[in-house]
């Protein structure tokens, strides 16, 4: 019993002096270095996008059919680890992770497999990546340019600091309101 009472008194004290350091070991010769807020806009990249642009071949910076074909093909040759024309659940995860960086990558195990059977075939996969071939070709060319595999995300502009006047309608008590205190 004592040791339970223990373990509620210290472990939450415990828990916030580990919460409150940083967790890195700085010697006194190293300067510790803030972390910078980054201003602008936030560029990301879909996994999908990394392997579309292994496909070209030719340095000029962009996927046309035939390197997006050829670069299905290959791909495909790759995640078949055993050569029977069909990738199971465990060769798919495996080409996953190393062609998209992660299991949890999107696309996800589910879009390639159609028809849910545990077995993606060559169609398949060519149908799930072609997908995303064509929603990649933004301007609707046929070819992919690396700024279309690029996605820019603006940053939200900040919210008001509090020194905008409130309309009175707003202000608790006023007109309108409803709520606890309204009318």
């Amino acid at each position: 019993m004592k040791y339970k009472l223990l373990c509620l008194v210290l472990g939450p004290l415990l828990l916030s002096a580990c919460a409150s350091s940083d967790g890195l070991q700085h010697s006194k010769s190293e300067p510790v270095r803030k972390i910078r807020k980054a201003n602008g806009p936030i560029t990301s990249i879909r996994p999908a996008s990394l392997l579309f642009a292994s496909f070209n071949r030719n340095d000029d910076y962009s996927i046309d059919q035939k390197e997006f074909a050829d670069g299905l093909q290959k791909s495909f040759q790759i995640a078949d680890s055993n050569k029977d024309e069909r990738l199971s659940p465990f060769e798919l995860e495996h080409w996953r992770k190393n062609a998209l960086g992660s299991v949890d990558a999107s696309p996800g195990s589910m879009t390639f497999d159609a028809d849910f059977n545990q077995v993606v075939t060559h169609a398949e996969f060519d149908a799930a990546l072609g997908k995303l071939y064509q929603a990649s070709d933004r301007d609707g060319n046929g070819i992919i340019s690396f700024d279309e595999l690029v996605k820019v995300i603006s940053r939200p502009t900040p919210r008001s600091n509090g020194t905008k006047k409130k309309s009175p309608e707003r202000k608790r008590g006023g007109k309108g309101g409803g709520g606890r205190h309204g009318g």
